[in-house]
């Protein structure tokens, strides 16, 4: 028709194209959102408040504390926070001797006592985080600051004294001496060290000590398990470390065929066993040094030895016998005059020198 507009037909395809491609976006930007959000666990670990895991968490109570809950939420222990780095906070149970430390880098609860080795005790699920609070503003200082403390920078390599309410330990080219305030004095040798704690031992009084660095303490063992002896006020340190404390050397068998020497532990030997709850004592017929460790179910009444942590054992007199029963083996001592029980029967007589 003559003066009328031509009209172009509506195109469906550009329309649901653009509506496809706003779609699309808008699910990368979902799906990639959760990527970006910040994870709790890449926090320092002055930030956590908790860290959690599959039976329970730690949480920061103030004050240098920290309490370790159950999944119900019982509080079970309390530890104190000793030190803290990068990567960890380390914390103490004095009363049982537990080392822990939360590794925030790792995901990971670390957890050592005596007789137990450091080794993974949990895996961090989860992590609260605490700000800090503002800092209150600087003013200016009415007297010069105080010098740094003794313990800056002390290691286990450079240690030089360690003072208790009621005495001290001084060390002197690879020995130490305790001081006691009364002026009582006590001889030690140093067996070595590791990162946090120097081993000393008293061959007279058979008296193991632990130094630890970390939880500012001296824990001691004459025989039984280690305890809890003094709270360090201060550690000194040394310019320099002293060279490495070389250990004693057990002198050879004499020649010509004499009667040879009983073997005897060396002070290292003797400090492992002390410390692991054993007792040293010369058994067999040459009288050698060992280390002997009780069982925990000696004394009891047996009929075959699969019920003992060590052997079921009768006296000689009940040898090759049936309808017997025995006794667990008290110690891990192999030395004496024995029968073994097995299934209620009795083997022959043995006598081990």
């Amino acid at each position: 028709m003559t003066g009328s507009t031509q009209r172009t037909p509506f195109s469906f395809k550009p329309f649901i194209a653009s509506i496809l491609l706003a779609l699309s976006f808008c699910m990368v930007i979902a799906i990639t959102a959760p990527l970006m959000a910040p994870n709790a666990a890449a926090q320092a670990p002055s930030d956590i408040s908790k860290a959690y895991f599959s039976s329970g968490w730690f949480e920061k109570a103030g004050s240098g504390e920290w309490g370790e809950f159950d999944a119900q939420g019982n509080r079970r222990y309390t530890f104190k926070e000793v030190r803290r780095d990068n990567d960890s906070v380390f914390l103490y149970l004095k009363q049982h001797g537990v080392n822990i430390e939360i590794n925030a880098r790792e995901n990971r609860i670390y957890a050592e006592w005596p007789g137990q080795a450091r080794h993974v005790m949990h895996t961090i699920t989860n992590m609260e985080i605490m700000a800090p609070p503002p800092a209150p503003p600087a003013a200016p200082p009415s007297q010069p600051p105080s010098p740094p403390s003794v313990n800056t920078g002390a290691t286990t390599a450079t240690v030089a004294s360690a003072t208790y309410n009621g005495g001290e330990f001084i060390k002197n080219q690879g020995q130490w001496l305790e001081i006691t305030s009364s002026g009582t004095r006590y001889n030690f040798s140093e067996l070595g060290h590791d990162q946090r704690h120097v081993y000393l031992y008293d061959g007279t009084r058979s008296a193991f000590v632990i130094m630890d660095l970390s939880a500012q303490e001296i824990r001691y063992s004459n025989g039984g398990a280690v305890q809890h002896l003094y709270d360090v006020s201060e550690f000194s340190v040394i310019s320099e470390p002293e060279p490495p404390v070389s250990p004693p050397v057990t002198p050879p068998t004499p020649p010509g065929g004499g009667i040879p020497e009983a073997p005897k532990m060396t002070t290292l030997e003797k400090a492992t066993c002390l410390a692991t709850g054993g007792k040293i004592e010369k058994a067999g017929i040459l009288g050698a040094e060992r280390c002997t460790r009780p069982y925990g179910d000696g004394g009891m009444v047996c009929s075959d030895s699969s019920q003992c942590q060590g052997k079921c054992l009768a006296g000689t007199d009940d040898a090759n016998k049936t309808g017997i029963t025995g006794t667990c083996q008290r110690t891990d001592n192999p030395f004496g005059c024995f029968a073994e029980v097995k299934n209620g029967k009795t083997e022959f007589g043995l006598c081990v020198d």
